[in-house]
């Protein structure tokens, strides 16, 4: 197999350094609590927990942490942040497993909070390992307030109904209803359609020929269509655009939305404590033509109840890996890649079976394949098993054997053996553990996650179009040519699969390419065992990757690529390939039982560790949550926020913090930050 690696990398960074959530600790008194007795621990516990509240609240003062809880997060800030930095003692213990929840994610988590952790551009050559660019003042040298794609969408669903807009948009058939000829497709039916009414559909808006749709209309199965793609990064953008194109008074509407756009903007560059009054006049704005918005839901980890959400950008210029490190990473991505194309492609064939079990290999309806993978009462756990669990025992008998590191000639032996897809899409993070002095020549790497598809490809089109990853798609062979993607309604704020440039079925949702089709018009033929989606138009494409826990997607799309995750038993030991980390040790522990009162919390947990030789900084995965929090057991604060998350008898997967603190190579000033880079690759069969 052949690995082309992108040219460009997303480097993705905490929000506030690393070192915040030490100044909780006080090592001192807890190697005291570990060999004391009963209540003279209970007394140095007590003491570790007035240290851990004096300097989260020095920390609630900081004017960084402040200014990350107002983007990140204003209802942390107003209602927990503030007043225990004040000295409330009300609710005093529960505002600060608020403020700590919120902490542990800036600071050791590669993502955005709110848009708060900044992103920045990582070009891959040069004879350096790393040059960096100059640093800049504060986290982020850019910022983009951006309005959250659940407005803009009520904001198009209240311009479509201005009947002075209505008829300069091109009218558009309900998402799921087909077209064949003079009948329109609604699930079973089939609606005839006369001979004006067909003409009407196929018309140019705002052109001369009466209106022949009324029926159409009030069935639902047609209407004025103001897309807001699903898959854009400024969904707003798009819509000035599409209003502005429409002219007439679809102009004055354009006008109206760059003004709250470039609101947006002016809210993101002010300071934090001029935010609020900012973002307050941006959703009476919005709710001077939506009507009051709705309440969205909490506590999600990628909440998106905000009107706006912010991205920025870490650097003026750009980072740069090159020399003997570029080198090893790619050397050291090749088997890793390999790895997800073929355990990717094994879990594709069990999928594909079960829906080919189902219905045959007969041409089907997308809309029935759907269907038909809706029925099964447990789709992850019919799609479970097969090749793919055949593999991963291949892989358990033989890591073991190894000693836990496999050596990338071992690996392909046996990959080898297995059937292999001709091509997949996937996009590892890596994160690099530099050594004690921060350098990066023999850091050691480690694989966070593994995402099928080319995750960042939306962000890279938004915030560097020039930065040669489109050019690197479209030039990978024939994939702008023989791919089709989904899209699908965004529901968690940011987060939404790239649309890459090729092209697109709508799923409920709109997309930004060109010659775009409906998935009521699309059917599934098998050739060979492939599932190609026909499009109305006769052409054969197959499906982009998606989420892979989503079994429509790994039973319709052969090119997904997909990390093998070997959990067997209370302990699974670190796995590496060629000395890169794929999974960290694991240990899998009931949750010990814990009372109410901290200081007893806290000398239970710190002995429970002792017990199990767990390492003092953890990451804790529990069943029903849709990622790992931060715990370090050396902070009375963490251990309660973990006792408060968790159940007793609840089984928690534990694995230590890699890169720990004291090998982080990224430093903006004196502070060292949690940071990875997002690549993107694509693996192809070799003939």
């Amino acid at each position: 197999m052949n690995v082309d690696l992108s040219p460009v990398a997303i480097l993705r960074s905490a929000g506030v350094p690393a070192s915040v959530m030490d100044r909780l600790i006080e090592p001192g008194l807890c190697a005291l609590l570990d060999t004391a007795t009963d209540s003279a621990a209970l007394d140095h516990a007590r003491k570790a927990v007035a240290h851990a509240d004096r300097e989260l609240a020095a920390l609630c003062h900081d004017p960084v942490i402040r200014d990350a809880a107002a983007v990140a997060n204003a209802d942390i800030h107003d209602n927990a942040l503030v007043p225990f930095a004040d000295g409330a003692v009300r609710r005093r213990r529960k505002r600060a497993r608020s403020v700590v929840a919120l902490l542990q994610r800036l600071a050791t988590k590669n993502d955005t909070a709110g848009g708060y952790g900044p992103m920045d551009l990582v070009r891959f050559g040069g004879a350096a390992d790393l040059a960096q660019p100059p640093a800049t003042s504060g986290i982020c040298a850019e910022r983009a307030g951006l309005v959250s794609w659940w407005v803009a969408d009520l904001l198009a669903a209240a311009i479509r109904s201005d009947p002075a807009v209505a008829p300069l948009l091109p009218h558009r058939l309900a998402p799921g209803v087909g077209r064949d000829g003079d009948h329109l497709l609604v699930g079973d039916r089939r609606i005839r359609i006369s001979a004006r009414e067909r003409a009407d559909l196929a018309r140019p808006p705002g052109t001369a020929g009466g209106d022949a749709l009324p029926r159409l209309r009030r069935a639902g199965l047609v209407g004025p269509d103001l897309p807001v793609p699903a898959a854009h990064t400024d969904p707003v953008a798009a819509l000035i655009g599409s209003l502005a194109a429409a002219g007439g008074a679809g102009t004055a509407w354009a006008e109206r939305l760059t003004e709250l756009r470039e609101l947006a903007q002016r809210t993101a560059e002010a300071p934090a404590d001029a935010q609020r009054d900012l973002a307050a006049e941006v959703r009476r704005r919005v709710e001077r033509i939506t009507g009051a918005l709705p309440e969205r839901p909490r506590g999600r980890f990628y909440s998106d109840r905000d009107v706006l959400y912010q991205e920025g950008r870490g650097a003026a210029g750009a980072y740069t890996i090159g020399g003997d490190l570029l080198d090893r990473l790619r050397d050291g991505l090749d088997p890793v890649c390999r790895l997800a194309a073929v355990h990717g492609h094994q879990r594709f064939l069990d999928a594909s079976a079960v829906l080919r079990e189902r219905t045959g290999e007969a041409p089907l309806r997308l809309l029935d394949a759907m269907r038909h993978i809706g029925e099964l009462d447990d789709p992850a756990g019919a799609v479970d098993g097969g090749s793919a669990g055949r593999l991963r025992e291949e892989l358990g008998k033989l890591w073991p054997e190894e000693g836990g590191d496999l050596a990338p000639d071992r690996l392909a032996e046996l990959l080898d053996k297995w059937p292999a897809s001709e091509l997949s899409l996937l996009s590892p993070d890596l994160m690099l553990a530099s050594g004690a002095d921060g350098s990066v020549h023999d850091a050691r790497l480690v694989l966070g996650e593994l995402h099928s598809n080319l995750q960042t490809f939306g962000l890279f089109e938004h915030f560097w179009p020039d930065s040669g990853m489109r050019e690197w798609f479209t030039g990978s062979g024939d994939l702008a040519d023989r791919l089709v993607q989904f899209t699908a309604p965004r529901s968690q704020g940011k987060a939404f699969l790239a649309e890459l440039p090729t092209r697109s079925i709508e799923v409920s949702a709109a997309s930004a390419r060109p010659s775009a089709v409906d998935f009521g018009d699309v059917t599934v033929q098998w050739r060979g065992g492939v599932p190609r989606l026909a499009l109305p138009d006769g052409e054969q494409r197959t499906l982009v990757p998606g989420d892979p826990s989503n079994p429509l997607y790994l039973a319709l799309s052969p090119h997904t690529g997909l990390m093998p995750s070997l959990r067997s038993g209370p302990s699974v030991p670190e796995l590496s390939v060629g000395g890169v980390v794929l999974q960290r040790e694991q240990r899998r522990l009931p949750r010990p039982a814990l009372g109410k009162d901290l200081d007893e919390r806290f000398v239970t947990m710190r002995r429970w560790r002792a017990a199990h030789a767990l390492p003092e900084r953890v990451f804790v995965r529990v069943a029903g949550q849709p990622k790992p929090f931060y715990v370090d057991f050396r902070n009375p604060l963490l251990v309660d926020l973990l006792a408060h998350w968790t159940a007793p008898g609840d089984e928690l997967l534990l694995s230590p913090m890699l890169p720990g603190p004291d090998h982080l190579w990224l430093e903006r000033g004196t502070d060292r930050f949690c940071a990875e880079l997002r690549i993107s690759a694509v693996v192809r069969r070799n003939p």
